[in-house]
């Protein structure tokens, strides 16, 4: 089948949704579909260099910035949408239109294909359709914003969800179950099978060798819970435990450094750039050679997030066989379970989270039983070649439902 995947927010950026929708757009290339691949000019720009080296298209539609024109214009925004996504269906003659993000994107897109008897679907994974006023996080919270996503979301032939509580945000606007089905997050297990030699991971990137290993990886954001996570190496250091380190992989990390300075713990914390995209990887794998490395360096994984609508870092260290431990927030509450793949916490209690690494810290053969576990559900689960048959058999309803309209 020929699909448009439209997006305004992809690489070079690193973040979840950018890298599922790269790994979608190529996993379905190579099952023999047409992929183009919708972005901003100014991201088109960004890849240059890089775009030849992929297997599925990428186009170019209008600036970011005429996005910021949608609440105050949008009679005006969506001529101009609805000239560019003509365009490109002249061109390419899509049997389907798959809008990333409710918003702007699934509006725009909404706009334009509902008018054209035109079959679309929604993905949504984020603050474009979760909500979490206490640290305003989330784009409906603007009135203007909601009452869009609220009018045109319903519209469109199918939604995915990534998890049961995505689907509820979906039924609160209004949204029938018929439309709505669940896809989670994929990890490509081959990818985190390599050989690896741990001592020379460590020493590549200047990580202790007798001491235990935390990791986390993403962005600082309120939500992320990386405060929480400081706060519980304070809390570990006041017990007398110092033999650990805690690596933060990812961007915007100055805050905890001065909070972990303040707290006089700089010597347990770690701070590592977000890896994007390796400097000799022809094929532009996501996640990174350098994140899967550190995953292998690593002892134990920490993920002490808020809120998710999935929570792909607990998978992928599943993958790359080290336990996890993770809160009871709403995602990775849906994916793992307490004691048996996962430690789980409270989320936001710096206390619990610490006494669960001290207690995984001293306990092999709980780690043991909980990397067997999580490794059997990454394979079983959510590996890429599972994940990949849910999307063609979503692809396959969608078109053969709007057949039957013709």
């Amino acid at each position: 089948m020929k699909i448009a995947l439209v997006t305004y927010s992809f690489l070079p950026d690193i973040g979840g949704a950018q890298i599922t929708l790269h790994n979608l757009a190529l996993r379905l290339s190579k099952k023999g579909h047409l992929i183009v691949v919708l972005v901003p000019f100014s991201i088109w720009s960004k890849l240059k260099g890089k775009r030849n080296k992929l297997e599925y298209k990428i186009a170019p539609y209008f600036s970011a910035k005429i996005f910021s024109y949608l609440k105050k214009y949008p009679e005006s925004y969506s001529k101009i949408t609805d000239l560019q996504f003509s365009h490109f269906q002249r061109k390419y003659r899509f049997d389907i239109w798959l809008a990333w993000m409710s918003y702007p994107t699934a509006v725009a897109v909404g706009h334009w294909a509902s008018k054209r008897n035109i079959p679309y679907a929604v993905r949504c994974a984020g603050a474009d359709i979760q909500l979490f006023p206490e640290i305003g996080y989330g784009d409906r919270l603007d009135k203007d914003i909601d009452n869009l996503v609220r009018y045109w979301l319903p519209k469109a032939n199918m939604l995915i969800a990534l998890t049961n509580s995505v689907a509820l945000e979906y039924k609160k606007i209004g949204i029938s179950d018929e439309k709505i089905t669940i896809i989670p997050c994929g990890v490509d297990n081959r990818r985190f099978q390599i050989p690896f030699d741990k001592t020379g991971l460590r020493n590549k990137y200047n990580l202790p060798q007798n001491k235990i290993i935390f990791i986390t990886v993403g962005r600082n954001h309120p939500k992320k819970g990386f405060n929480f996570l400081v706060e519980a190496a304070k809390l570990l250091r006041k017990k007398g435990i110092n033999n650990f380190v805690v690596v933060l992989v990812g961007k915007n990390m100055d805050s905890l450094m001065e909070k972990g300075k303040n707290l006089g713990i700089s010597e347990n914390l770690i701070f590592i750039e977000e890896k994007g995209f390796s400097e000799f990887d022809e094929n532009l794998s996501l996640p990174s050679e350098e994140v899967i490395s550190l995953y292998h360096a690593a002892d134990i994984c920490v993920f002490p997030t808020l809120m998710e609508t999935f929570g792909v870092i607990p998978v992928e260290a599943w993958a790359a066989k080290i336990p996890v431990i993770t809160t009871d927030a709403v995602g990775p509450s849906e994916i793992v379970r307490n004691g048996e793949d996962a430690l789980v916490v409270k989320a936001g209690d710096s206390k619990d989270l610490s006494e669960k690494m001290a207690l995984l810290m001293q306990n092999k053969l709980l780690q043991d039983r909980l990397i067997e576990t999580g490794y059997k559900n990454a394979i079983s689960k959510y590996d890429w070649e599972k994940v990949i048959e849910k999307w063609e058999e979503l692809i396959k309803r969608i078109g053969e439902a709007n057949r039957k309209n013709l």
